[in-house]
């Protein structure tokens, strides 16, 4: 559409109402329009709009970007220096889109990339650009730094070494910020390392310097920036070169220094387990890692055929196995004991140090990840001397147990271990009934745990569900006797009063048919909530049930004006949420 006044209906409104218009727009409609005309342009730069920061990116392929305080709108242009004998072509189209939504194509004859970059300059009445971030290199780069005037920022990514990153300084020249990252990871200095210092000499406000191989004491003393920030894999004698920089600032080094951060990425970049032999080299090498603060999901023990410690992280599990651990009645835990430490399905290694027990391994991952305890212990196989093997830990906040022949057994693992916040466990044997011993399950759940799992419990009675004195209970049962009449008397008690530290339960009974509202709410006054009733929904999430499934059910109250809601929500299962 050429210049003049275009067949817009927006254009022929009056100022007011069109002004009003426009800043009512998204920022993508706005841009849109600008591009329609020059009058189209100026009425959109009328209304003073403002951006956060217009900024370059270079990538694969080119893009302008224009960032908002919550949206961006990029500009990207497929075809710009996919010819060397013309790089920024004439009427080159941009890809305009706003986030992740569609955006448009388009346009303009008299347009390269200069003239776009331009063209967001001046809508947005910014005198300059804000940064310019080089992830891949442009087949010509003085071409490329011909397209803007200056640049306050340079941020680059895609070198793949030192001299790369003095050649791109030397085209585009930023005038405050550098922030760079040397793609090669732990290599030593070379020949052309001397260049950085071309950069380090100059004027600049602030220099962030990633994965630089190598700090020497020249490479501080000559820094002329105000801000400097080095993440480097190896300085020799670097207590010596802190020390000496510190000397020649005192005597007059340096004087437009105001803040410096130097930090040795070397250990920080290493597999998990690569830090972990590391810290068994020395107490100082154990000291080196720890100063990095790496910090774990969980450390675990796991009782099987084979002790062995987990060390969780997000994406990967250490583990430390102990082949030896009791196999002597008379030293179930050795000093000098050897661990097979790996990580997940790779191969690791083997090691042993003479002054370490099973119990120095557990608290060298304990100390090395700035745990202050152990989080869970699970136990599929029983150990030959269950108290030897509570001593090596203080205490335990989970216990899990799937090992257990019978519930006199489950109790012998709680009295040992004594778990301080949830136990969840499995009986061994299916489809049992309850035996003269089951009352002591009643032991458990007196106590006043955070949570409860139970599968496979042979009967559920009501004077089970009576007693527990657990926030959260989940019950897998094989069977229940007159299950709906358990589930209406233990609403009725809850009503009246009991259990009054229960937050949330779900109870499934394997042999019962599938519970039905009207004979468990027989007798008790209620009211039916919708599965997007938006009280119900916002009162979980308050109470820290927000991610439970809820497929609407039926609310309850107390006298003391505690909500419950009743659920059933999948299979034959009963749920029931305190939420008031």
């Amino acid at each position: 559409m050429s210049d003049g006044d275009p067949p817009l209906r927006l254009l022929s409104l009056p100022n007011t109402p069109r002004r009003n218009i426009i800043q009512c727009m998204e920022h993508i409609d706005q841009f849109a329009l600008s591009l329609v005309s020059n009058r189209s342009k100026e009425l959109v730069k009328s209304i003073d709009i403002k951006c956060h920061a217009i900024n370059i990116k270079v990538n694969i392929i080119i893009s302008i970007r224009i960032q908002f305080p919550r949206d961006t709108i990029e500009c990207s242009f497929d075809d710009y220096q996919r010819s060397v004998d013309n790089p920024s072509p004439n009427n080159i189209k941009a890809k305009v889109s706003l986030g992740n939504r569609e955006g448009f194509m388009h346009n303009k004859p008299e347009y390269r990339f200069e003239e776009w970059l331009n063209h967001a300059l001046e809508l947005y009445h910014q005198s300059e650009l804000d940064r310019v971030s080089i992830f891949t290199p442009l087949p010509d780069m003085k071409s490329f730094r011909k397209t803007f005037n200056k640049v306050p920022t340079l941020f680059i990514l895609g070198a793949d070494d030192e001299p790369k990153i003095i050649e791109y300084y030397r085209c585009l020249r930023p005038e405050k910020n550098l922030i760079f990252t040397v793609g090669k990871l732990c290599v030593l200095r070379n020949e052309n390392t001397e260049l950085l210092h071309e950069v380090f000499l100059q004027n600049l406000d602030y220099i962030h310097v990633a994965w630089m191989s190598r700090l020497t004491l020249d490479d501080l003393l000559i820094m002329n920036c105000r801000k400097l920030e080095i993440w480097f894999h190896l300085a020799i004698n670097y207590e010596s070169i802190l020390n000496r920089f510190i000397n020649h600032w005192l005597a007059g080094s340096n004087p437009r220094l105001r803040y410096i951060e130097l930090e040795c990425n070397i250990v920080r970049f290493m597999n998990h387990i690569d830090q972990f032999a590391l810290s068994l080299v020395s107490n100082r090498s154990k000291e080196l890692v720890k100063s990095i603060d790496i910090k774990c999901h969980a450390i675990n023990i796991k009782v099987n055929i084979i002790i062995s410690i987990r060390i969780q992280f997000p994406r990967d599990t250490i583990e430390c196995s102990f082949d030896d651990y009791q196999r002597s009645m008379d030293n179930p835990s050795p000093n000098n004991i050897k661990s097979k430490v790996s990580l997940g399905n790779e191969g690791g290694f083997v090691h042993n140090k003479p002054e370490y027990r099973f119990e120095e391994w557990l608290n060298h991952a304990l100390e090395l990840y700035h745990q202050s305890e152990l989080n869970k212990v699970s136990i599929f196989t029983p150990l030959p001397d269950m108290k030897s093997f509570r001593k090596t830990f203080n205490k335990v906040p989970t216990l899990f147990i799937l090992g257990a022949d019978d519930e006199p057994k489950i109790i012998e693992y709680y009295r040992c271990l004594r778990p301080e916040k949830n136990l969840i466990f499995t009986v061994g044997e299916f489809f049992v009934h309850r035996n003269e011993n089951s009352e002591l399950l009643h032991e458990i759940f007196l106590h006043n745990l955070d949570f409860i799992y139970i599968a496979l419990m042979g009967q559920l009675t009501l004077d089970d569900l009576l007693i527990m004195n657990s926030q959260k209970i989940e019950i897998f049962c094989q069977l229940a006797i007159n299950y709906e009449s358990i589930l209406n008397r233990f609403i009725k008690h809850w009503l009246a009063g009991s259990n009054p530290r229960l937050r949330y339960i779900k109870l499934e009974c394997m042999k019962c048919r599938l519970p039905r509202a009207e004979a468990i709410l027989n007798g008790i006054k209620h009211e039916i909530v919708s599965e997007k009733d938006p009280k119900t929904l916002n009162a979980f999430k308050t109470s820290g049930i927000g991610k439970l499934k809820f497929r609407g059910g039926y609310n309850i109250r107390r006298r003391d004006g505690t909500v419950a809601t009743v659920s059933f929500n999948e299979r034959n299962s009963f749920v029931m949420y305190i939420w008031s």
